[in-house]
């Protein structure tokens, strides 16, 4: 059925279908939809804003990335701010983004609320501050 109804759609109109939030979204598609826009020299502002603010972290993880591809500093604050998820899973993908940026490969624990702040403390000068929050 969906194939027939969007069988004609670019990439780029499938992106904005599969990431529009109005239920019933399947994060699957729009997780697929985001890392698309990753891969493009200049995604649409319209659709990598709102992605970057979205439920999932997968989500926001992969438009973040389409971010860095243009704006360095302005990813690595995106990043930061996912040292402050609830999800273990999201701080620990932030801490590999952010060892990526910066070229190195430092741990902390996520676990560990101490070593979180220790993590913003060391990363924030890539996002041109000195203590993101």
């Amino acid at each position: 059925e969906w194939r027939r109804t969007h069988g004609q759609d670019t990439r780029l109109e499938w992106a904005r279908d599969a990431l529009t939030p109005a239920p019933p979204r399947q994060d699957g598609m729009g997780l697929i939809a985001a890392r698309y826009l990753a891969t493009l020299p200049a995604p649409p502002p319209d659709l990598v804003e709102p992605a970057l603010s979205d439920r999932s972290w997968y989500i926001r993880d992969a438009a973040t990335e389409a971010v860095r591809r243009t704006n360095r500093q302005r990813a690595a604050a995106l990043w930061l701010r996912e040292l402050d998820s609830r999800y273990l899973a999201a701080c620990r993908n932030a801490v590999r983004r952010l060892n990526g940026l910066a070229g190195e490969t430092r741990t902390f624990d996520c676990m560990l609320p101490a070593e979180r702040q220790q993590a913003r403390a060391h990363w924030a000068p890539l996002a041109g501050t000195t203590m993101a929050r």
